[in-house]
């Protein structure tokens, strides 16, 4: 069985200007993402044993690249009692286009869409206890801008192996994008 989700890969160089902000959400207690983890998640999939169909019918989705901009921060859950700490990415048809076909297909395999709207975002970490929300706060007002654009050329089905301290993510293909 395979745990499974498909996600656009965030180049390194975007990635080295998050690290500032995780040590500073280290410092407060928030449980970072692994540098190497990082990813835009387009659809999580779950456990699953149709590995093969999944990766068949993603080869399927036809699309063309696309420039994405990555800015702006932000939390899910309160304040006070926040889940996760994300980077966002400004809005593009393009992204919720890819979105789109990789539900379809998988959806074709009976795989069900998101209940959830589409909500395009990097996870940097999440909190597992209360944080000091003024420090919080800072964090958040101090980092609100633009860390650059890159061109989206592929998108990757990754298998997730649950371990301790962080999961793994195995690649298991890159698909491209129509240039």
């Amino acid at each position: 069985m395979d745990r499974l989700f498909v996600a656009i890969d965030i180049p390194d160089e975007i990635k080295t200007k998050f690290v500032g902000i995780m040590e500073g959400l280290k410092k407060i207690g928030a449980k970072v993402v692994p540098t190497t983890n990082i990813h835009l998640t387009l659809k999580f999939i779950g456990e699953t044993e149709r590995t093969k169909e999944i990766v068949e019918a993603l080869k399927d989705v036809r699309s063309g690249s696309f420039d994405l901009v990555v800015s702006d921060v932000g939390i899910f859950g309160s304040i006070e009692y926040p889940r996760v700490f994300w980077v966002g990415v400004e809005k593009s048809s393009s992204l919720r286009e890819l979105h789109n076909l990789v539900e379809s297909r998988l959806n074709e395999l009976g795989i069900p869409k998101d209940e959830r709207e589409f909500s395009p975002h990097i996870t940097l970490a999440r909190f597992k206890t209360r944080v000091n929300s003024s420090k919080l706060q800072s964090i958040l007002r101090e980092n609100n801008r633009t860390f650059g654009s890159f061109r989206v050329n592929s998108f990757v089905l990754y298998r997730s192996i649950l371990s301790h301290p962080n999961p793994i993510y195995q690649r298991i293909l890159e698909f491209h994008l129509n240039p």
